[in-house]
């Protein structure tokens, strides 16, 4: 544990990347407030929109709007994504303090995400540097804040449209990139493939082209090990990090990759490591409010085991074997009319919502209870009541909390145990239980 309480910076990005891959449109209210409540939270960095246009991203559509709301806040870092010379030039106009350009180093997800070539890609980057430039020496004033210039390097850690990326191609990027004329370099995880020795292999390969340059990364959470790269990533002095809020969805171009890592879950890692974040976390988890009264609920894609890359991809068959599974979406009506099909004939229902959710649906137990006298319910929370209940507990992060982690790795460098213990304890407990009840109605003739 630290004990100088050195900065780490974590750059909240739900804003952009969380909502570019969810259907329903966010209100530009609701992004307003969701920046207004991650800024109460003590949040200084946020990447708030991106400049493409509004028919391919109708998400983004009010990205003018949401950037003159956020830099309403002095002290905040506001910061937007761009694809093209163009998508700049607007970025420049609204007056954002950090742009992002998205160079990817696959082939075939540069194509498919900016219809470029990684070369064009730098070419375009290289672009941007002049505009940026020629700005700055047209800015009347001398308190002017230069525009940083950011290579966002995605795909760095493999991609699932081109397979993996070899490590020169990597190093060939980043070096182009810098002579581009970047500020920054960050590297992406976009399909969240990242390993932890991988991470630390790729750290030292760009660092050795990009010096310090090299100072930010963002991971994606599909393999479950987002975390436990951070702190890879951390160990290699790395000391910025982007997150998501809820951990929300990211890029639509990498098939089968899930959602960023969890803001909550990582400014509660860095603080228990004594790193000072400035942020407030249960004013963090509070922000939370804004995003299920804008999206209630989640879009009906099935279990996100199903889609599990690499040395995951065999989970949800292992332990949904010889079972049949359908995906319902429960804030329509015929959703909501199947399931209550299912529910009564069913001996068991099982549900990990987050508390409240299946109340406000009408799914609780009292409610179906009442369509089903014998029907067995089942609630998986992560935490019980008190401080915590409200949180998710993503297994790497309860590993850490109950301490597990510091039994299985090497002494002052905990290690996640090589299986979700979490999880599969919890569904075990359920399953005990669920034998309990069906014992107990065969004699009263009611469920519980």
């Amino acid at each position: 544990m630290s004990d100088t309480r050195e900065r780490v910076v974590v750059t909240e990005v739900g804003m952009r990347d969380g909502l570019q891959s969810i259907a329903r449109t966010m209100p530009t209210e609701f992004k307003r407030r969701w920046i207004d409540a991650t800024y109460a939270a003590g949040v200084r960095h946020m990447e708030v929109a991106s400049f493409v246009p509004a028919k391919l991203l109708p998400q983004m559509a009010d990205a003018d709007e949401v950037i003159a709301h956020a830099l309403g806040y002095e002290d905040l870092i506001v910061t937007a994504l761009v694809p093209n010379l163009k998508g700049a030039q607007r970025a420049l106009e609204a007056g954002v303090h950090r742009i992002v350009a998205p160079i990817s180093v696959s082939t075939a997800h540069s194509l498919a995400n900016v219809r470029r070539t990684p070369a064009e890609m730098i070419d375009a980057f290289a672009a941007m540097r002049e505009a940026i430039d020629s700005a700055a020496s047209h800015a009347s004033g001398a308190g002017a804040r230069p525009v940083q210039l950011i290579a966002g390097l995605s795909t760095v850690f493999g991609c699932t449209l081109q397979g993996a990326v070899p490590y020169d191609d990597i190093a060939a990027i980043a070096r182009d990139a810098v002579k581009a004329g970047a500020d920054v370099v960050a590297l992406g995880d976009t399909t969240g493939e990242a390993t932890p020795r991988q991470v630390g292999e790729i750290i030292q390969l760009v660092r050795d082209v990009a010096g310090e340059k090299l100072r930010s990364l963002h991971f994606h959470d599909t393999r479950g090990l987002g975390l436990a790269n951070t702190l890879i990533a951390l160990q290699h002095g790395i000391r910025e990090f982007d997150a998501s809020l809820a951990g929300l969805d990211g890029c639509p171009h990498a098939p089968g990759a899930t959602g960023n890592v969890n803001t909550e879950d990582l400014v509660f890692m860095l603080d228990s490591m004594g790193y000072e974040t400035g942020i407030d976390l249960t004013r963090l988890i509070a922000s939370r409010d804004v995003l299920a009264e804008a999206l209630p609920g989640a879009p009906p894609r099935g279990d996100g085991t199903r889609r599990l890359l690499g040395t995951g991809a065999g989970f949800f068959r292992t332990f949904n074997r010889n079972k049949k599974s359908v995906a319902l979406d429960l804030d329509s009506e015929a959703g909501l009319a199947a399931l209550h099909e299912l529910v009564d004939t069913a001996d068991v229902f099982v549900e990990n919502f987050k508390p409240g959710r299946m109340a406000s649906l009408g799914l609780d137990y009292a409610s179906l209870r009442e369509r089903n006298p014998k029907l067995i319910y089942v609630s998986h929370k992560g935490f019980l009541n008190g401080p915590y209940e409200h949180r998710l507990a993503l297994d790497e992060v309860v590993q850490m909390m109950a301490g597990l982690a510091y039994m299985t790795g090497p002494v002052g460098r905990p290690l996640r145990a090589g299986s979700s213990v979490n999880d599969i304890m919890g569904g075990m407990f359920g399953a005990i239980g669920v034998l309990a009840a069906l014992h107990e109605r065969h004699a009263s003739g009611r469920g519980k």
